[in-house]
């Protein structure tokens, strides 16, 4: 199992909207997830690693009715992910948001900083 961030979306309520994934068993758990979430109410939570999350750890935060999330090896520190989560979601609305033409560049910003929080 990587030892940093191996996926990465943001998703709203009608689903994810843009995503990056360096491990592809997590997407099953993420998809489950994403339907439980609340997205009406800003807020942030984590779970840690166990067999219903296929031993990644998985945070997410709720703001403005859109989910930024990331999952992580079950040994990573779940601050360093928030911390990606937080720059992730700053950047989504300063350079981002309502902008379609740039998808690309967020996706490309997103591998940038997981591999940046990849220790």
């Amino acid at each position: 199992m990587s030892s940093g961030i191996v996926y990465s979306c943001i998703a709203d309520n009608s689903g994810v909207i843009i995503a990056v994934s360096h491990n592809p068993v997590i997407d099953q758990v993420v998809d489950v997830l994403l339907e439980n979430i609340d997205f009406q109410i800003n807020h942030k939570k984590s779970f840690s690693g166990h067999p219903k999350t296929r031993g990644h750890t998985v945070q997410y935060v709720v703001y403005e009715e859109l989910c930024f999330l990331s999952a992580a090896a079950g040994s990573f520190q779940q601050r360093i992910c928030f911390a990606y989560l937080e720059r992730l979601k700053r950047e989504f609305f300063d350079s981002f948001q309502g902008n379609n033409n740039r998808i690309d560049k967020l996706q490309s910003f997103m591998e940038k900083e997981m591999d940046f929080f990849f220790k």
